[in-house]
């Protein structure tokens, strides 16, 4: 089966065969593991990448059972445990199938989607609590996307049959799973928003790239009508009365923020919640029985909650004391009146707890990674500094537990993918990884990635491609400048699109870049948007001039792209790609290995680390870091050995 949006094959010029038979004859460098590291690594390794106990945990609109996800012989599988006899049950998968996102529709059913052999497609399934049958929803020639899911509706769209961007709407019958067309596409709308009921209420609608326009009505079958709304406003959540909505909309400042629409008035009501440097761009927290939205989280430099039930601020007011410095989620009163809650910081992983309703004791009840506990980690500090052309940059620094005032350590510079992403504050296992091995790890939140407000994002892929290696070469200075790290031990490295940063760093920067890593980047756009035709568009394809056609924009293409640059490069290079990536082909692996070793520079290409576009089981991760843990310790060192 061919996956949605994906060409069955991709056509190569003969030039690009010629080159790859070529680089046959030149044998990969060690493959994953094959190089000992020291035990102090292999614990850490151990440690933070091993396979998660928990992940993405929720309580039933019940209260009687905790349903998460956890990885089980390289697989996700959906698992959930009965509160009140503490059985624990686990979905029965097919060979391939991984459960990527699930939701309770139900008192006592989940409602999930599964994927095929990481890279396709395997449908949207109802299940009870226990995971015993499951049923499979809606066509099996259908390519339906869960969009919205309460315990009294469950809304999803059909991508494969009605085109990616302008869906029709369903409905399912979660008694029943029974599916019914809700709501036929008008023309241009991207997205739907039904009210705590499950009544359509509104649509927004998309006729240009430009235009943003917000449709609403009053029930069913009344028409759609157009509101007084600011700026690319996008409904977040309804009040308990459904009279008001939170709004996302765009300021005058191009930065998102949120405040309340009063749908009787027809005006913004209420204090506006906002940033002078971030989006607001919240997740609304929600209580699993009513539904009802508790609490609006958000990432600025840090995380933020605003409270919008005072019931769950108060329980905020009994559990932060026990828990300093960190966010707290909670997730619902269990059958049998005990409050469960989550709780992560930058040196604290997440876990799962429980406060006893009767005593007022708080119990650990699944951590995530339970061997990461009582261990001291480094704190994730947040740094801003001015880009060379003066523009304000913000990201992250996280130095060496032990590390002495003034002592300059080595300094990886380790760049998000996306672009249209971007670094947030918490507990992140490959920075800890690498700070405790003894670097310095400095995230740039460069111009290109979201959250910071439209300019920040640029206009097109060519403005990104220069601006952001850019800013994370004034990180990098600015990181020596403040006596953080080592010039001479400097290392840019980065996945998918940090990957490109980090060999645009090697080829543009060649001074200051001791060792480059990239795993599974883009280094010739040229070819990849030959190669990606109709694939990378499911991403960006509402936004034309985000990449311009190549016909008209090939050098442009070129003089962004590392592989034509290869004789610049000074430092070793390392590159990790899955032979299976359907995200990014592996040919710009080979390209990029291909044109450094015509320039005579060190490569290694490992190509058996992961077969997908990430690394999403154990065996993948230990293989990475183990590969990549080996090759910084020969090139960068750092003070004293792991």
């Amino acid at each position: 089966m061919a996956r949605s949006g994906y060409p069955l094959c991709r056509r190569r010029p003969l030039a690009q065969l010629l080159i790859l038979v070529a680089l046959a004859m030149v044998p990969l460098a060690n493959r994953a593991g094959t190089r000992p590291i020291p035990a102090e690594a292999e614990k850490l390794i151990q440690i933070l990448f091993k396979r998660p106990e928990v992940e993405v945990c929720s309580l039933s609109p019940s209260g009687r059972y905790l349903a998460f996800l956890r990885e089980d012989t390289g697989r996700k599988v959906l698992a959930t445990i009965d509160l009140e006899s503490r059985e624990k049950y686990a979905t029965s998968l097919g060979p391939g199938e991984d459960v990527v996102e699930y939701h309770w529709c139900a008192p006592q059913t989940l409602v999930y989607k599964l994927s095929r052999e990481r890279n396709y497609y395997g449908g949207i399934w109802m299940t009870d609590a226990r995971l015993g049958e499951r049923r499979r929803l809606g066509p099996g020639d259908g390519v339906l996307e869960i969009h919205e899911v309460c315990p009294s509706h469950v809304l999803l769209v059909d991508r494969e049959r009605l085109g990616s961007l302008f869906p029709d709407l369903y409905r399912i019958n979660s008694q029943t799973g029974d599916l019914d067309r809700l709501e036929k596409n008008p023309g241009n709308v991207i997205q739907w928003f039904a009210d705590n009921d499950g009544t359509l209420r509104f649509a927004i609608q998309a006729p240009t790239e430009d235009a943003y326009l917000p449709l609403y009505r009053e029930g069913d079958d009344l028409p759609w009508q157009n509101l007084p709304l600011p700026p690319r406003a996008k409904p977040l959540a309804f009040d308990q009365g459904g009279k008001r909505v939170l709004l996302q909309f765009e300021g005058k400042d191009g930065l998102s923020k949120v405040r309340a629409f009063d749908l009787g008035s027809r005006q913004l009501v209420g204090p506006e919640t906002a940033d002078p440097v971030y989006d607001i761009a919240p997740e609304v927290w929600r209580d699993p029985k009513t539904f009802i939205p508790i609490a609006l989280a958000y990432h600025t430099g840090r995380p933020r909650v605003e409270w919008m039930d005072p019931n769950y601020e108060r329980l905020m007011a009994v559990l932060e004391p026990s828990f300093p410095g960190c966010v707290i989620q909670p997730k619902g009163t269990t059958f049998d009146g005990n409050v469960l809650f989550t709780a992560y910081s930058d040196v604290r992983p997440l876990s799962c707890y429980l406060l006893n309703g009767k005593t007022g004791e708080i119990g650990l009840y699944l951590p995530s990674r339970p061997d990461a506990r009582g261990r001291a980690w480094a704190p994730m500090r947040e740094v801003s500094f001015p880009a060379r052309d003066g523009y304000p940059l913000h990201g992250y620094l996280t130095l060496p537990v032990g590390r002495r005032d003034g002592q300059r350590v080595p300094l990886i510079a380790l760049s998000h993918g996306g672009p249209m992403a971007r670094d947030t504050w918490g507990f992140d296992c490959e920075v800890q990884y690498f700070a405790a091995l003894g670097y310095a790890v400095l995230q740039v939140n460069y111009r290109g990635s979201a959250g910071l407000g439209s300019a920040h994002r640029l206009a097109d892929i060519f403005q990104v491609c220069r601006s952001s290696v850019d800013d994370v070469a004034d990180g990098i200075g600015w990181a020596i400048a403040q006596g953080y790290g080592d010039r001479k031990r400097v290392v840019a490295m980065g996945g998918s699109y940090g990957a490109y940063i980090s060999l645009g760093l090697a080829t543009r920067y060649p001074d200051r870049v001791a060792a480059a890593v990239g795993f599974a980047g883009i280094y010739d756009y040229e070819q990849h948007i030959h190669d990606s035709s109709g694939r990378h568009t499911g991403i960006y394809q509402w936004m034309d001039r985000f990449f311009p056609d190549l016909a008209s924009h090939a050098q442009q293409y070129r003089d962004v792209s590392p592989v034509h640059l290869a004789d610049r490069v000074r430092a070793p290079v390392l590159l990790l790609h899955g032979s299976a990536d359907h995200t990014v082909d592996i040919i710009q692996s080979d390209l990029m290995r291909g044109a450094l070793l015509e320039a005579h520079k060190s490569v290694e290409l490992v190509s058996d680390v992961a077969s997908v576009h990430g690394l999403q089981d154990q065996k993948s991760r230990l293989d990475f870091y183990r590969t990549v843990t080996a090759f910084l310790l020969r090139h960068v060192p750092p003070d004293r050995a792991p």
